[in-house]
């Protein structure tokens, strides 16, 4: 096929070279018989030799213009061949499934149906590129949360407990809004964890860690803060508030029923309590819900302390 299309370019050259010779020769033919019959006769020796002169500087003008023209068409056209050649060239291992240009004789055409070609792969290319990146910043969002997420309950870790703290104070100067902190302890865990196992341990934490999730507001934030102790961050919350939730989560724990809990020394699972209320400093805030927890652990389990009083 391209051995046929290399003849038919060349018979096209030569059917273009032919036109122009005889666009050319057609004036010319006419310029004579005009002359011969029309104004020599007329003419005196000396404008007969003046005309001969100025009629063969226009007959060279008038077959050198067209031939010019040709050659200038010609080399357009090769250029523009190979320009098609290399195209199709260099596309063929880009294009899937696009249609054989090899048997195109308009190289205008075959270089428009290349670069619709191109374009369209180029499309694809950017729709899986667009794909890749969504999944990719899926996962990163997925990674991040592994990275701020405690493995075994789920609950936010104590990486993130630091940083979302900092977040809520920030944001209750900013807004003069109240913020509370309970720091919570499971009383008895080494023992519930000693005579029944770790993996009863774990069951008896992610349990606590859900009623921790469904016993709060969704503004309210629970964090793992290490082992057997949680932390709740309560936002655009007043100490009542903040002692009324700690006073409920305790008394949801302890009235639920663990399995084996027959086997330990104690009737049923417990929590301590101690909450604080912000008003200078992330780290006196944690200080102060620190000290009310070991407060409420030191009088007996099952306690809350707060910095109310109540």
């Amino acid at each position: 096929m391209q051995l046929f299309g290399s003849l038919a370019q060349e018979k096209f050259r030569k059917l273009i070279f032919i036109f122009f010779v005889l666009s050319s020769l057609i004036p010319i033919l006419i310029v004579i018989f005009i002359g011969i019959n029309y104004v020599l006769p007329d003419l005196t020796p000396d404008q007969t030799d003046k005309l001969r002169s100025a009629f063969t500087y226009g007959l060279l003008i008038m077959f050198l213009f067209p031939s010019l023209s040709f050659f200038l068409l010609s080399q357009w056209m090769g250029s523009l061949e190979n320009l098609t050649e290399e195209i199709k060239s260099k596309s063929a291992g880009i294009l899937k499934g696009a249609k054989d240009t090899k048997e195109e004789t308009n190289e205008i055409t075959t270089i428009r149906n290349v670069v619709d070609g191109l374009h369209a792969e180029l499309q694809d290319k950017m729709n899986q590129l667009n794909e890749y990146s969504k999944k990719l910043i899926d996962f990163n969002i997925e990674l991040s949360e592994l990275s701020i997420t405690d493995d075994l309950i789920g609950l936010f870790n104590r990486r993130h407990f630091d940083l979302r703290l900092k977040e809520e104070i920030d944001r209750s100067e900013r807004y003069g809004h109240g913020l509370a902190l309970i720091m919570i302890d499971v009383d008895g865990f080494k023992q519930y964890n000693d005579i029944l196992g770790h993996q009863a341990g774990d069951v008896l934490l992610k349990k606590v860690s859900i009623f921790f999730q469904d016993n709060t507001r969704k503004t309210d934030i629970p964090f793992r803060y290490g082992g057997d102790e949680f932390a709740i961050i309560l936002t655009e919350s007043t100490i009542e508030g903040a002692v009324s939730v700690a006073h409920k989560l305790s008394e949801v724990v302890s009235t639920y029923v663990f399995d084996g809990i027959e086997k330990l020394p104690f009737d049923k699972v417990t929590i301590s309590c101690g909450v604080a209320n912000y008003s200078k400093g992330m780290a006196d805030l944690l200080k102060e819900a620190d000290r009310l927890l070991y407060e409420a652990k030191n009088a007996g389990k099952g306690r809350v302390r707060s910095s109310s009083g109540k």
